[in-house]
């Protein structure tokens, strides 16, 4: 694919995920104004709107430099005008002269996959790579199939791979992707000590025979603005999970809500502990990512 014709389908993925969420809330409207039950519309408790909305707000906070606080407790009301939703209070100044922004956050438990993946991010410390790989017919099929779930099948695949190279302690996280104009694929961050990164994760991918150029299925780099990585990867979640509800339709499989989200144990354990610290502590979240 040229670069002029990604930019140009990457600007019409844009549109069809802004459709999708606009399609999200008026039904969730709609139910709320015809319900068929007491809970009709009401919102769950991992919502992922929310979780989008929080997310960007953290990451657009933290990249414009404000000293941003994680806050906690009652979820505040939804106002009126220009105002974050989120938003828990005013901006103020510190003491140091920098404006303090500080946003509600839900119990880790009520986080999706936006929000978990921000704060596996931002638990780390070095340097960090990038994940990009192009996924095999063979081995999508395979992950469609899998009694684990599609991000499931590729955690444990991708585990099994690091260990077998020389990294005992796996530390990955990764979003699946894909739309009816990109075949699914996987973006994430790794820390891995194994110098034949690429190879190991072009097996991760499978053979893909469909790429004319086969070196171009794997790419990793090193991450130099971590937040801005992370908004990029977790661009068209709402696009990838109907995606994947057509393969398994296509395939006459039975129909599951697929988590998007992949990570190793490790990390996961990290990214929680960052999470429930910051969200109880005062202090403003690093910005150095």
């Amino acid at each position: 694919m040229s670069v002029k014709s990604k930019r140009f389908t990457d600007k019409w993925v844009a549109q069809l995920e802004r459709d999708e969420r606009a399609a999200i809330s008026i039904a969730r409207r709609a139910a709320r104004i015809w319900p068929a039950s007491k809970v009709a519309g009401a919102a769950s408790r991992r919502d992922l709107l929310a979780d989008e909305q929080i997310f960007h707000m953290l990451v657009q906070s933290v990249g414009a430099g404000y000293a941003t606080k994680m806050g906690r407790g009652r979820r505040p009301l939804v106002p009126k005008g220009n105002k974050p939703v989120y938003l828990l209070k005013p901006d103020v100044e510190n003491a140091e002269g920098e404006l303090t922004r500080t946003i509600w956050t839900p119990d880790w438990t009520h986080t999706g996959d936006r929000l978990k993946l921000f704060a596996m991010g931002a638990a780390l410390e070095g340097e960090v790579k990038t994940i990009n790989i192009t996924l095999s017919k063979e081995v999508i099929e395979a992950a469609l199939k899998s009694p684990r779930g599609f991000s499931g099948y590729f955690s444990e695949r991708m585990s099994r791979s690091l260990k077998a190279a020389g990294d005992s302690n796996p530390t990955y996280a990764f979003l699946v992707e894909g739309s009816p104009a990109h075949p699914l694929h996987v973006h994430g961050i790794i820390q891995s000590p194994i110098p034949n990164i690429r190879e190991v994760l072009a097996l991760v991918g499978g053979k893909a025979n469909h790429l004319r150029a086969k070196e171009r299925q794997v790419d990793t780099q090193r991450v130099w603005k971590l937040s801005g990585w992370l908004r990029y990867i977790a661009k068209a979640s709402f696009v990838t999970a109907d995606e994947l509800a057509r393969l398994r339709k296509m395939h006459t499989l039975p129909s599951v809500s697929d988590r998007l989200i992949g990570a190793s144990a490790s990390m996961r354990a990290n990214g929680k502990q960052w999470y429930i610290i910051n969200r109880s502590s005062d202090r403003p979240i690093k910005t150095d990512f």
